[in-house]
């Protein structure tokens, strides 16, 4: 078996283990990525921790998406941004 089909099938297999808070940015159309998996690790974790964010970039082909032009580089940047200050600002209150 491949090395990275032995990888996804690993994570695959542990992705309702995953608790930690995290901000998924995912493309429909990401060349590298295919949606489904991203959906498929949403809905095995979204209610694992209560900061958890899915952001889904309809449309879009980037996979990269920090590399897209503006205005949603600018629109994903805040997203990061607010994302993480939610993050500090409730540190212990969890």
């Amino acid at each position: 078996m491949c090395l990275q089909l032995k990888g996804i099938i690993d994570f695959q297999s542990r992705m309702k283990q995953f608790d930690f808070p995290y901000l998924l940015l995912y493309s429909e159309n990401d060349p590298i990525t295919p949606a489904w998996g991203n959906t498929d690790f949403t809905a095995a974790t979204r209610y694992n921790n209560a900061h958890n964010r899915v952001v889904f970039l309809a449309g879009n082909k980037f996979h990269e998406q920090l590399f897209s032009a503006m205005p949603l580089q600018g629109q994903i940047l805040n997203l990061i941004d607010d994302w993480l200050e939610n993050r500090l600002n409730n540190l212990g209150k969890d």
